[in-house]
């Protein structure tokens, strides 16, 4: 069956694909590089593959079998102009993140998809994989990379890219008819059916358990959208589903057109996953958007957490100066013992630090009084092996970022030298040296030599 390809990214040149290959040092397959040429990443229909049962992913504390199918979710683009959802990896990315250091994934092979399957224990931690030299050259493997569950041997999966997307299929039927008028776009036989249908239209729902508003917003399409607006779908409700499939830029449009002002007032996340809430930290101009129409920068969760707890997680210091301009308050502790500091600190980000340090947050503080200070926020075990010393006189370091005297510094050293924070002296130099202190940097140099 031959695979729709939709939402691919931006075309990519002859010389912009070259000059990708010469940079991560590969050569693609010719199949591959003219998939790329022609669709530049997208989502497929249908979208399932079969896997190999001819072997297993080894995991702790036992062994996990390998899915006997699976979904693809993305075929990487190579850049990300254009790119429909911001948690999906482009070609670069997801090179990097398999090719980091300590990665067993065998050199010859390259990723081409991310994808999901009934067995994935994480987030963004399918793929699939092309070989670029060798004698299986072209062929398209199965790779799991996460810690605990990583593949043990890649898995086959087709002979060539071509065979992969012909074996492709519908893993549960084919999809409804509206289902494919709103992924293709087809205003015009879109509009007869909804005509036709009436309000059961609006209440239809597939084998997901997901509505014609709910395609439309997965899929982006602003037009299609307004088209079920037009007809009564609810404007709220499409907002909620926007926040929670990311698809910022239909949150933007549909912002004057009357969504619910307690759902605008709690638009802002207080809680934190790791790969996901950075993406709406990221996005300022939604930020500007939802404070500008209502969001509440103090808003609480039961467990005390704000947004600005989570934007000092996510690393962003110019979603958490945004906050704090609307007034967003610094110092809240939540019930974890920890204020937006901590969150900051453990993110390694440094000019988010001095930001609320500015703000009135303490670099001392503890509640209750057992628990660790904003300096003392342990490094997370899978970050222990990336560093040589664990965070060694990070205090020292901020003190001198943040412009204190000599003489407390002296003070505070030896404890800073204890201290096991998640800024680390390397990252720490490099903020100071773009800083242009330069003597401090020398001394620092001079005192850890000594």
């Amino acid at each position: 069956m031959a695979a729709n390809i939709r939402h691919s990214c931006l075309a990519i040149t002859e010389k912009a694909l070259g000059d990708t290959e010469r940079k991560l040092g590969i050569s693609l397959p010719d199949e591959y590089r003219r998939f790329l040429r022609h669709h530049n990443g997208g989502v497929p229909r249908p979208e399932w593959f079969p896997i190999s049962e001819n072997g297993e992913v080894s995991g702790k504390p036992k062994w996990f079998p390998i899915p006997k199918r699976g979904q693809v979710i993305w075929f990487l683009s190579v850049g990300r102009a254009g790119i429909l959802d911001p948690r999906w990896l482009d070609f670069e990315r997801a090179f990097a993140k398999l090719k980091r250091p300590g990665s067993t994934l065998p050199a010859r092979l390259v990723p081409v998809a991310e994808v999901w399957t009934f067995s994935n224990p994480g987030v963004c931690s399918d793929f699939l994989c092309i070989s670029v030299e060798g004698t299986d050259l072209g062929k398209i493997y199965f790779w799991r990379d996460i810690e605990g569950y990583r593949s043990g041997v890649p898995v086959f999966v087709a002979e060539s890219f071509e065979a992969f997307l012909s074996d492709l299929y519908h893993g549960d039927g084919e999809p409804l008819p509206w289902v494919v008028l709103i992924q293709d776009g087809d205003i015009a036989r879109l509009g007869q059916w909804l005509r036709a249908e009436g309000k059961r239209a609006l209440e239809a729902y597939d084998r997901y358990n997901l509505s014609p508003l709910d395609h439309a917003v997965m899929e982006g399409r602003w037009e299609v959208l307004q088209l079920l607006l037009e007809h009564g779908a609810s404007v709220t409700q499409a907002f909620q589903v926007g926040l929670d499939r990311k698809r910022f830029a239909l949150i933007r449009n549909l912002l004057p057109l009357g969504v619910k002002s307690l759902e605008i007032k709690e638009s802002l996340p207080t809680y934190f996953v790791a790969g996901l809430t950075e993406y709406f930290w990221q996005d300022l101009d939604l930020l500007r958007s939802l404070l500008d129409a209502g969001a509440d920068p103090k808003r609480q969760e039961e467990d005390g957490s704000t947004p600005l707890h989570i934007a000092a997680a996510s690393g962003e210091p110019s979603a958490v100066r945004m906050l704090l301009d609307h007034g967003a308050k610094a110092g809240i502790w939540n019930d974890k013992g920890e204020t937006a500091l901590h969150g900051a600190a453990r993110a390694t980000s440094l000019e988010t630090m001095k930001l609320l340090i500015d703000a009135g947050e303490d670099l001392h503080a503890k509640h209750p009084p057992k628990a660790s200070p904003p300096f003392q926020v342990n490094v997370p075990p899978e970050m222990q092996p990336l560093a040589e010393q664990l965070r060694p006189v990070a205090e020292q370091l901020l003190a001198l970022f943040l412009g204190r005297k000599r003489e407390e510094v002296s003070k505070t050293i030896e404890k800073g030298r204890r201290a096991q924070s998640a800024v680390s002296a390397a990252d720490i130099l490099d903020q100071l040296a773009r800083h242009d202190l330069k003597q401090e940097i020398e001394a620092y140099q001079a005192h850890q030599r000594h």
